[in-house]
């Protein structure tokens, strides 16, 4: 009886936290989808993101010179164009079990799904990899690839 007091004691304990979590991982993604957020694209990802990802980012915008560097896009939208309208009626949000943050959307008819993989401590959460393709194509992966050429 004691053990099964203990066992649910502790299974109560740690459902709170990644509760907390994914809804604090949610919030952070959900700050790239706003109008703010959708108008500075790749700005407001560099701001976001984790200490890695952001030294990519930066190494990317300083190769380039001012031109167009290994990211032609925006990241956030999944291209260089977009109707913030349709991306905000269509777009939803749901925490996953590996703890990605899933965005689904569409823009211009297309529909985008995005994970986004979030680092986080205490109180904090950063993005640190976008990831397509259902999770097996890493932004990072290929941004890192990209500079190393």
């Amino acid at each position: 009886m004691k053990k099964l007091i203990l066992g649910l004691c502790l299974i109560s304990a740690i459902t709170p936290s990644f509760a907390d979590d994914a809804e604090s991982k949610m919030n952070v993604v959900k700050q790239l989808y706003t109008k703010q957020g959708m108008n500075n694209g790749n700005a407001m990802l560099e701001r976001l993101a984790s200490v890695d990802l952001k030294a990519l980012l930066r190494k990317d915008a300083q190769a380039s010179n001012g031109e167009i560097g290994c990211i032609d896009y925006d990241v956030v939208v999944q291209g260089q164009d977009f109707n913030a309208n349709e991306i905000s009626r269509s777009i939803k949000y749901t925490a996953l079990s590996n703890g990605n943050v899933q965005v689904r959307f569409k823009n211009f008819g297309k529909t985008s799904t995005l994970q986004y993989k979030l680092a986080c401590t205490a109180n904090n959460c950063k993005i640190d990899d976008v990831l397509t393709k259902n999770g097996r194509s890493s932004f990072k992966r290929e941004l890192h690839q990209c500079l190393s050429n």
